[in-house]
């Protein structure tokens, strides 16, 4: 059993909390006003579920508060305020409910509720996929405290444990392969080909290099307005989509003389115009051009297929390259736009070249032999005799 002492934002003050285990679960209560009080409730409640484990006790009155799943999951949807965010929890909080008797209490849903969801999910989506939108669930639940008083001492079921293959992917594009994939992308228009989907061809090129020479993702290359571009400063400015921050990256030589001749033969309001419409559809004809130029460059491509290729391995070439050639993490970090530098490390791959390099100098240090230790010239005898 564990006791302490910590400031409760739901009580505004310092509380007594303790926690215990029993029958394999978890049990933890707060809000004491002492050390004493918390130790005296927390007896009661392990006698009490002593005695009904063993069937001494009759089992408790259903006091649970009447509040519904539905009443929570809308009061968390209502409160938040990013567009993007409130129409990804929607979908997320109905196909949930979906799953589950109309009405249900908060204090219904279950750890095994949660492994239906994931499973119902699963049949559609990769599991990584749906383990993040269980989190906003689960979110959703923990937050029910601060929307309806009689639910303080409410607690969210456990996440179900899962086994959930990494999805970190080892893919390095190297530069024989960026080259003959730009080289297919640029290749003249053919006699056949419409002119839009030879000027798609020069968009997807475009696309691929700069999140080569800018480590940004997709999305954010896709927003990029020409008024984020400083050519005076060579400097871009990166509108994150995921962290919800705003950050400036330093433009390199190539990146700066791609943008300028994209500037001189387009207009409107976006670095990339939406030919091709926006969004998931104008993401996914880019995706399209460029597996198309993978399949005749001969360079395998798709997430799925073996050591396959994706634009978003271009970020993580990115990186990797601005690691190895000796920049520091927190460079890096700045200008890639990660929050953390676990996620910044996950993108850093080890290359033929790198690890070539590291196994060079494991050899020399081996094969050096011991440190050579200077000779101390002896002095006869006599000599010392003689001092």
């Amino acid at each position: 059993m564990k006791i302490w002492r910590e400031y409760s934002p739901r009580y505004k003050r310092k509380v007594w909390l303790f926690r215990f285990e029993f029958a394999r679960r978890n049990y933890r209560r707060g809000g004491f006003d002492s050390k004493e009080m918390a130790q005296a409730a927390a007896d009661a409640l392990r006698a009490q579920l002593q005695l009904q484990r063993y069937g001494l006790a009759p089992p408790p009155e259903d006091n649970r508060p009447r509040v519904t799943l539905a009443e929570v999951l809308d009061e968390r949807w209502r409160r938040t305020t990013d567009r993007r965010t409130k129409f990804y929890r929607e979908r997320v909080f109905e196909t949930f409910q979906k799953l589950l008797p109309a009405g249900v209490l908060v204090a219904q849903v279950t750890t095994a509720s949660f492994a239906a969801y994931l499973d119902h999910r699963r049949k559609t989506v990769a599991i990584q996929t749906a383990q993040r939108e269980l989190t906003e669930i689960i979110a959703a639940l923990n937050a029910a405290p601060d929307f309806f008083p009689s639910l303080a001492d409410y607690q969210a079921p456990h996440r179900p444990r899962v086994k959930t293959p990494s999805g970190a992917r080892e893919r390095i594009i190297t530069p024989t392969e960026s080259d003959a994939i730009l080289r297919e992308l640029r290749r003249p228009q053919e006699p056949d080909e419409l002119s839009h989907h030879y000027a798609a061809r020069l968009d997807a090129a475009d696309l691929f290099e700069l999140a080569l020479h800018t480590a940004a993702r997709r999305g954010e290359l896709l927003r990029l307005r020409w008024s984020d571009v400083n050519f005076d400063w060579h400097t871009l400015r990166v509108d994150s989509t995921k962290t919800d921050s705003v950050r400036v990256v330093p433009l390199t030589d190539r990146a700066l003389e791609l943008l300028r001749a994209r500037r001189a033969r387009e207009g409107g309001t976006f670095v990339f115009d939406a030919r091709q419409g926006r969004g998931a559809a104008k993401s996914d004809f880019h995706e399209a051009t460029l597996a198309d130029a993978c399949a005749r460059a001969g360079v395998p491509y798709g997430r799925k297929t073996p050591g396959g290729l994706t634009l978003h391995d271009a970020r993580h070439t990115a990186i990797t390259a601005m690691l190895q050639g000796g920049a520091s993490i927190e460079t890096v970090k700045s200008i890639s736009g990660h929050s953390t530098t676990g996620m910044l490390m996950r993108y850093a791959h080890a290359t033929e070249t790198s690890q070539r390099a590291a196994v060079e100098k494991l050899n020399d240090i081996l094969t050096a032999g011991p440190p050579k230790v200077p000779k101390v010239p002896v002095v006869p005898k006599r000599a010392r005799a003689g001092k």
